[in-house]
């Protein structure tokens, strides 16, 4: 089978390949079968007792895009992807790709994850106003305020930092085909920081039951 674009360009793959004597594409495939037995990070419930909750656009720059890559569709998150994440204070977090940036996506996302009546802290993005039944605390950045009281969203904003810097850094390329993979094994990750390599090993073997994922499957998925 020939190896795509995508996989030549995922550096992780690259160096994967080389310590384990396979193919490239061998390479990448395994990792995706990996990353697959951490996707129940994005259906987390019950978070609390106070959650953040965020929203970032992941992609390149459309000005160093190719030609044929580029949107051509204004300024602004042109060409990227939505991704929502809800935070605990000190600890889990889930995230996952939306389509749109709207009210009844981010809030309903939100909902479904959070303890009813915990308090839920955000930005003053419009799209999170009304929030029933939760204590939902608001911070406005555009106005000079990024803590006020329990109200700050520096939870969440650390984690897209740190997923940025190892976009660009570690990976230099995430398929928008597959990046609910990519940004989970970041929750993953994120979730099992303290946790020791046999533990994690463990709980990486502990979630591959039921979760089997073919090489046709893979490359045939679509984004969702």
């Amino acid at each position: 089978m020939q190896v795509t674009e995508e996989i030549r360009v995922e550096c992780l793959a690259a160096s994967l390949a080389r310590e384990l004597g396979v193919t490239q594409q061998t390479a990448w495939f395994l990792a995706h079968r990996i990353r697959e037995t951490w996707l129940a990070r994005s259906n987390a419930t019950g978070m609390g007792p106070i959650v953040e909750v965020d929203e970032t656009y992941i992609g390149g720059k459309e000005k160093n895009k190719h030609s044929d890559k580029k949107a051509y569709a204004g300024r602004g998150p042109v060409g990227k992807q939505i991704v929502v994440g809800v935070v605990e204070r000190e600890g889990r977090v889930s995230t996952n790709p939306v389509r749109a940036a709207s009210s009844a996506t981010l809030q309903d996302f939100s909902v479904n994850r959070t303890q009813p009546g915990a308090p839920v802290c955000t930005d003053s993005f419009k799209a999170y106003g009304g929030l029933e039944g939760y204590n939902h605390e608001v911070v406005n950045h555009s106005a000079k305020e990024f803590v006020r009281g329990i109200a700050h969203t520096n939870g969440t904003e650390s984690f897209w930092a740190l997923l940025r810097r190892e976009y660009y850094g570690i990976y230099h390329y995430m398929s928008m085909k597959h990046l609910h993979r990519y940004i989970n094994e970041f929750s993953f990750r994120h979730d099992t920081a303290k946790v020791d390599i046999m533990q994690f090993i463990a709980m990486t073997v502990a979630r591959m039951k039921d979760r089997r994922l073919t090489y046709k499957e893979l490359i045939n998925v679509t984004q969702t």
